[in-house]
């Protein structure tokens, strides 16, 4: 392994800060997701990434199974990004780089690979994902790194992470840095860290998941109507929507669920 593509104890102590901060905010998909995606960018330099879940990567026909993005309010064109996710949609294979990029992860699960050690710069200039995506969003150069999830060998968890046009390539580096980032990361989605596919509290209106928040904090009925300064009535229909929503018969169940979750009193979902 070069020298320069080993990491620092300074690094390795960043990443895992970063894992025990995506825990915290583990209940929510979405939040925890984006929380990542901002580190990983930050420890690289990165300006967008966008990513999420995907199943039957290593086919030829790849499903999206939820996605999310970060970086998109620095002012980068986000239509850029909802084209990739219906272009996507209708031909998996319109990315000759993660075409690429599928055959060397097929041999190493977790690969992190730059864009230029996958396709060549003739090729990439004259596809459509650069048309479509990075000359509409505002980025060139890229990088990308996905992982076989824990409980699921089928399906991934992954991102692209992007820069302005203009900048340099990633370095070796910097994509081991991510990789390192994304193997702490992969074996807590589906534990610790919600799945696309789980009932999430952003799903439920802002007055709801205050009583779920208070239903955490342990308040009886009582106690969440005077705080919230609710009727008891409300209070009780936002109870059982909560219930409904997670699965769950009652408080017992619902609070078990937030500490199989690790749960600690952070809800980055308020």
């Amino acid at each position: 392994m070069p020298q320069s593509s080993l990491l620092r104890f300074e690094d390795g102590k960043k990443i895992h800060q970063i894992a025990a901060e995506c825990r915290d905010l583990g209940d929510d998909p979405i939040v925890w997701r984006r929380h990542f995606f901002e580190c990983a960018a930050k420890l690289v330099n990165g300006d967008v990434v966008i990513g999420g879940e995907m199943a039957d990567c290593l086919t030829e026909q790849p499903r999206d199974l939820g996605a999310t993005d970060w970086g998109f309010e620095a002012g980068f064109n986000r239509l850029g990004w909802l084209k990739a996710l219906k272009e996507f949609a209708e031909n998996p294979s319109y990315d000759p780089a993660m075409v690429q990029y599928q055959g060397i992860l097929a041999d190493d699960d977790g690969a992190c690979v730059a864009r230029d050690r996958l396709i060549a710069d003739r090729e990439w200039y004259g596809s459509a994902v650069y048309e479509i995506v990075h000359a509409s969003v505002g980025t060139d150069a890229a990088m990308y790194c996905y992982h076989q999830l824990p409980e699921n060998g089928t399906d991934i968890s992954g991102m692209v992470i992007s820069r302005s046009a203009g900048k340099a390539a990633f370095s070796e580096h910097e994509c081991r840095l991510v990789r390192e980032l994304h193997d702490v990361i992969t074996p807590l989605i589906g534990g610790s860290l919600a799945r696309f596919n789980e009932p999430a509290p952003y799903e439920l209106p802002p007055r709801v998941r205050q009583v779920l928040r208070c239903l955490l904090e342990g308040d009886s009925d009582k106690q969440i109507a005077c705080r919230l300064k609710l009727s008891p009535h409300t209070v009780n229909q936002y109870t059982k929507t909560i219930y409904k929503h997670f699965g769950t018969s009652g408080r017992a169940e619902l609070l078990a669920r937030w500490i199989r979750r690790g749960w600690n009193s952070r809800c980055g979902w308020e």
